[in-house]
């Protein structure tokens, strides 16, 4: 694998952690990452007959695929409070708490 390539890659997986940011879910599937693959998956099509200098199709391939996993693990690891967490115990603001911030 070439420098490049890795560059590639790795730009694959930060596009992929921004994408979680996006307010785009469907039945729980975040569709940032889903069009990130779908590009990913046109550009190895594509991008190889439209430019002698392209990386290998295979590479693009995985790029998406990357971006696509990487919006997955984030929201997989982002740690959620459980029911006896203290943040639970803080009221909602407006809802009667005698702390003003």
């Amino acid at each position: 694998m070439k420098p490049r390539e890795g560059w590639l890659l790795l730009l694959a997986y930060v596009a992929g952690l921004l994408a979680t940011g996006l307010p785009w879910v469907y039945h729980g599937w975040p569709l940032a990452g889903v069009v990130l693959f779908g590009v990913g998956a046109i550009a190895a099509l594509a991008l190889p007959r439209l430019w002698w200098k392209s990386p290998p199709a295979r590479v693009l391939l995985l790029a998406g695929l990357i971006a696509f996993v990487a919006t997955l693990y984030l929201s997989w690891r982002t740690p959620q409070p459980g029911p006896k967490d203290v943040s639970r115990l803080i009221p909602a603001e407006g809802k009667g708490s005698p702390y003003r911030l």
